[in-house]
């Protein structure tokens, strides 16, 4: 299906043009009340009612959306004299009886169009099943630190939804994965959404590439812990979490030097309160600096029943597959399962490893310059060597994008009860703060110092000769460098 020697003589201007038309648009569908991500059954049953029965619209959305077939009739108005021409290239296919259907789901979307395969592949549990959009490779996006102009390798590339948002920033991207089906949507993929300087390679993780480095490495690998060899998209055909681990030691390989890969995995853990030790060893001494970031754990059972009942699209799994999996997990010895992402910036030098963990995650677009500031603040930190004074006296950035969230409540006045600052990318810190660290931001953000607010403090008649209020602003300051809530002007 869409193999590379079909698709190289294939237009897909006219197709564009007849789902523009049909109004089979992110737009479209949303001014006839039909954009409902995830909602396939609402569709089914709206979809019907709110549009006419000879609609386009319609024939569009039973084709790409619904995957139901459609007369020759009602596909020819939709395409005309460019339908054998789908039909060449795999994504229509006759079924007989003058009925039409699509090979492929494709959802309209903000930036145009993207191909993947229907649910029913997913049902029907086909091992080469190409998974779409999802939580996973939304995030990977954001978090990806690829800049314009840089050779950036999407790694696991799947359909390309990674690719595609990498190219759009100016990233010379080229995308990687083991399954030829998977690339062969890519293809579709770049070719619909009018790109063409997307290289597409396939293999075996880094087999594609040997010998070569890059700026980037974005990687949302078949990260799923399972005893099962189902789906390439979810499993990786390892114990455990072995497939991640040996992608986290061979990352260094193919970094250019200060270059970052950053790929989005679950790992287990045999001790609760040692849940980040296993990842951090696997990059030890591999010439990297290193964040690992934990945005949630969950049980072993729980783990199951959820990876199994989201891979029978709602269904409860049976019993025996339950058991199968958390006896496997018993067997790894694993207490729990982590989910979350780690980061490797490779650097000559006295490299360092950190974790943090919070729940709730929910990054924005600009996560992957957030992940640039707390690789190069936490080298800061570490080689600065400043003692309180110095700290005090030294000026510094704040990057923009911050932003602050009173909670109030209302008795004889307005009375703030909490204050909630998140970072630009809403990563690196979420959480309560006081007043006076919003003062120590606007302080900096207009040319002062710390030791500006420390004088501002101090003239206050209730911290009159108060001792070691220095110190403490200081401190503070180190864990807003820390946590890219302040960048060293150097």
């Amino acid at each position: 299906m869409f193999s590379e020697s079909i698709l190289c003589n294939w237009d897909p201007e006219p197709f564009r043009e007849a789902l523009s038309r049909a109004g089979y648009t992110r737009q479209g569908l949303e001014a006839a009340d039909l954009y409902r991500p995830g909602d396939a059954v609402a569709r089914t049953h709206l979809a019907p009612k709110l549009l006419p029965a000879d609609s386009s619209l319609l024939t569009a959305i039973r084709l790409f959306d619904l995957g139901e077939p459609v007369s020759g009739k009602d596909a020819m108005a939709l395409f005309g004299s460019n339908l054998l021409g789908l039909m060449r290239i795999g994504l229509l296919e006759g079924l007989g009886n003058d009925l039409v259907r699509s090979a492929a789901k494709i959802d309209a979307t903000e930036q145009g169009w993207f191909a993947f395969d229907h649910a029913a592949a997913l049902v029907a549990a086909k091992p080469d099943y190409v998974m779409g959009e999802g939580n996973s490779s939304r995030m990977l996006t954001a978090l990806a630190t690829g800049r314009k102009g840089e050779r950036v390798l999407d790694l696991g590339a799947g359909a390309g939804w990674g690719a595609l948002r990498l190219a759009e920033r100016g990233c010379r991207v080229t995308a990687a994965d083991i399954s030829a089906r998977a690339l062969g949507f890519a293809r579709f993929n770049v070719l619909l959404a009018g790109l063409d300087d997307i290289e597409i390679v396939q293999g075996d993780r880094f087999e594609p590439v040997a010998g070569r480095k890059f700026d980037a490495i974005a990687s949302n690998p078949p990260f799923v812990i399972s005893p099962q060899n189902t789906f390439v998209f979810r499993d990786g055909g390892v114990k455990g979490d072995g497939f991640c681990e040996s992608l986290v030691r061979r990352f260094p390989d193919y970094l250019e030097e200060g270059g970052i890969a950053v790929m989005i995995f679950n790992w287990f853990d045999e001790d609760p309160e040692r849940w980040d030790e296993r990842p951090l060893a696997w990059a030890k001494d591999r010439g990297c600096d290193v964040w690992l970031f934990r945005s949630d754990r969950h049980d072993p059972a729980e783990y199951a029943f959820r990876w199994l009942r989201e891979s029978g699209r709602g269904r409860n799994p049976k019993p025996e597959d339950l058991n199968e999996w958390t006896r496997y997990y018993r067997e790894l010895g694993a207490k729990g399962i982590n989910l979350g992402f780690l980061a490797m910036r490779k650097r000559t030098g006295k490299n360092w490893q950190r974790s943090d963990s919070r729940a709730e995650v929910k990054v924005v677009a600009t996560a992957g310059e957030e992940i640039r500031r707390i690789f190069d603040n936490q080298t800061w930190l570490n080689e600065c060597g400043l003692d309180d004074a110095a700290i005090l006296a030294m000026r510094f950035k704040v990057p923009d994008g911050i932003r602050a969230e009173t909670d109030m409540v209302l008795d004889r006045g307005w009375g703030m009860r909490t204050i909630r600052l998140r970072s630009s990318g809403q990563l690196s810190y979420d959480g309560q703060v006081d007043e006076f660290i919003l003062r120590l931001l606007e302080v900096c953000r207009s040319g002062g110092t710390p030791g500006d607010q420390l004088k501002e403090i101090l003239a206050k008649p209730e911290f009159a000769g108060t001792k070691g209020v220095d110190g403490q602003i200081a401190s503070l300051v180190r864990e807003m460098v820390r946590h890219g809530l302040l960048l060293p002007a150097l």
